[in-house]
């Protein structure tokens, strides 16, 4: 797999968010980040420095850590439905409009495209046979399997945003925002079937013509 490609003065900083733990009798609530997505920055993105975030219990203490350490762009990942964790949730949306001040590159995955869904005004449904089940994709790549672990999708997507993937079901597989080098994926690039082409492609085109204003 080929690494992605992009101007050797380009260097980008990426806050990489995580899943909240809930605590129990006997451990504290933790959080986790998917051990893969270390091997798949190595491999795909060699051209940036990754930081995991900690759900900080205030977001402003959050935004205040991400200047001091010159985060220029975000990956918001899966894990966990939209809503079940407040302090995760409430540390998304905050990271999501201080991108959208400094004009960052963000990658949403599964529950990562939600969240910037849910931001820009947009409705998430219930949807079936998508938990553990590689399907293809419908438009504009049938032959492409991609690998899929949610059960709320989107059919309608928000204002500002436009579709570049369905599933055969119709529901929205994969978004770019119009405005924004944003994008959202619903299948996971760091597992298995994660449609290795269409995500370097599609990240190349992000960071390569962002005008990010920096931290």
């Amino acid at each position: 797999m080929a690494p992605l490609t992009l101007a050797p003065t380009a260097r980008w900083r990426v806050a990489v968010t995580q899943r909240r733990l809930a605590g129990s009798a006997t451990s504290s609530a933790r959080d986790a980040l998917d051990a893969e997505w270390s091997d798949w920055f190595c491999a795909n993105a060699s051209w940036a420095q990754f930081l995991p975030l900690p759900n900080f219990a205030a977001a402003d203490q959050a935004l205040h850590w991400l200047a001091g350490w010159g985060v220029n762009a975000l990956l918001l990942t899966g894990g966990e439905d939209v809503g079940s964790s407040d302090v995760r949730d409430a540390l998304e949306l905050s990271l999501i409009q201080r991108a959208r001040e400094r004009r960052w590159p963000v990658l949403g995955v599964c529950r990562g495209m939600q969240m910037l869904h849910r931001e820009a005004g947009g409705e998430l449904i219930a949807i079936e046979d998508h938990v553990g089940q590689p399907h293809r994709l419908r438009s504009p790549w049938p032959d492409q399997t991609v690998n899929s672990w949610h059960r709320w999708g989107i059919r309608e997507l928000a204002e500002g945003w436009q579709a570049t993937a369905l599933a055969v079901d119709g529901s929205v597989e994969a978004m770019r925002h119009r405005d924004l080098p944003w994008l959202g994926l619903m299948w996971h690039p760091e597992r298995p079937q994660g449609a290795a082409d269409l995500t370097r492609s599609w990240l190349a085109q992000i960071f390569t013509f962002s005008n990010s204003r920096g931290p």
